[in-house]
């Protein structure tokens, strides 16, 4: 019989996974949180000579990335945040992990720009590729963008940029048109979105402005990538997604990655009949939802975690100033577990913009602003006042981050 979790049971389990409990933001990752297949980025991490025997160096942040698979990134900021915080690492760190090739931003799922694990972007993409690019060619009928732009566009990309070279976006859009191409509205997101998308290029390295990254074409950035396809890949995506958002749903895998349901639910199947790896095991949700879980999130969610050294118990106790956009909430098609749903358009307007959250007992609270640290807490939320201290320390070490940045 199915394990039953509660909401604050699952709470705790997914603030472990998603490398938010205290414990594992200042110390090295423990084994069992890393996924065999985020072996590749480590590789790569050691390689560039980045190693370091302290927590919060780049191949820390390559770390959590590929526990995570995935960050979402369109502000990217937020994003760079979203890592410090797990990594427990400086903005100069962030700054390097993409400097020195171990993570890019990119479109891997979805048609949402996030930033991944340089090792694993190629095979996300061709895994879920024929769900986003399903709508392509009706997207590039409303710009009047006919296939034959695209091609020459992507081959005056890769004459650009090979050999090494590296060009901000729009230095490159300044590239197709000193090279003919007339562009029109809409035309240069779109074709960075489809460069990315079809595999050509990321955005690798940081730009002299220090805030943008440059273009690169992928083959030649990527130098170790991860090769994975048909159900090796499918069962990766469902194992990665659980190991570092779980327990969780096959909705919330389709929603993350634009898979069907049905492919979501063989993908976990997969996951779950291969012994060599992590193993997902079924539970249930306080209201019956089939969920998948690691065994050790089943541990931590029932207060057994004893090998991280957190337990539930301290997972729940965590107060955080997270960013916009952060996984803990929109890595799910269900917010429920930790957001009540009267407090959907609080956190996420009607137009996409999403707000810095207060994470606190396991649940968002409120948000706050990341300028003048104002927090407003929803209607019937109060903070003790050891919930306030931590979550003026969190914001402080935000503005720290966010200062250092270049």
């Amino acid at each position: 019989m199915a394990i039953t979790l509660s909401k604050p049971q699952i709470a705790a389990a997914r603030i472990v996974a998603q490398l938010l409990a205290d414990a594992l933001r200042t110390e090295p990752l423990p084994p069992e949180l890393l996924p065999a297949e985020a072996t590749a980025a480590e590789s790569s991490a050691r390689s560039a000579g980045t190693n370091s025997p302290h927590r919060g160096t780049a191949d820390d942040v390559a770390a959590a990335t590929s526990h995570l698979l995935a960050v979402q990134g369109q502000d990217f900021l937020s994003a760079q945040w979203a890592l410090g915080l797990r990594a427990g690492a400086s903005a100069q760190a962030v700054r390097a992990a993409f400097d020195h090739g171990l993570i890019v931003r990119s479109w891997p799922i979805r048609s949402t720009v996030h930033l991944v694990a340089a090792a694993d972007i190629g095979w996300v993409q061709q895994a879920t590729n024929h769900r986003v690019l399903r709508d392509w060619p009706k997207r590039r009928a409303r710009l009047q963008l006919d296939l034959a732009v695209v091609d020459q566009v992507r081959e005056i990309t890769r004459q650009a940029l090979s050999g090494g070279r590296r060009l901000h976006r729009d230095a490159l859009t300044q590239v197709w048109q000193d090279a003919g191409i007339e562009m029109r509205a809409g035309w240069t997101y779109h074709l960075v979105w489809a460069l990315n998308q079809l595999g050509d290029v990321v955005f690798g390295p940081v730009n002299d402005n220090g805030r943008d990254l440059d273009l690169v074409l992928t083959d030649e950035w990527i130098v170790s990538p991860q090769l994975l396809e048909g159900d090796d890949a499918l069962a990766a995506l469902a194992r990665r997604y659980i190991v570092g958002h779980g327990p969780a749903t096959a909705a919330d895998l389709s929603w993350w990655t634009a898979l069907t349901v049905g492919e979501s639910r063989r993908a976990l199947r997969l996951a779950e009949s291969d012994a060599a790896r992590e193993r997902l095991v079924e539970c249930a949700g306080p209201n019956g939802e089939q969920l998948w879980a690691t065994e050790p999130q089943l541990a931590w969610a029932q207060d057994e975690g004893q090998t991280t050294g957190c337990s539930a118990a301290d997972a729940l106790s965590e107060t955080l100033a997270l960013p916009a956009f952060d996984e803990f909430l929109l890595g799910y098609r269900d917010r429920s577990m930790v957001l009540d749903p009267k407090f959907n358009m609080a956190v996420m307007s009607k137009n996409g913009v999403g707000r810095p959250t207060v994470l606190s007992a396991g649940r968002i609270r409120g948000t706050w602003k990341t300028k003048t640290a104002e927090v407003s807490l929803f209607e019937g939320e109060t903070l003790t006042e050891r919930e306030s201290a931590a979550l003026e320390r969190s914001m402080t070490a935000y503005s720290r981050f966010s200062t250092a940045r270049g």
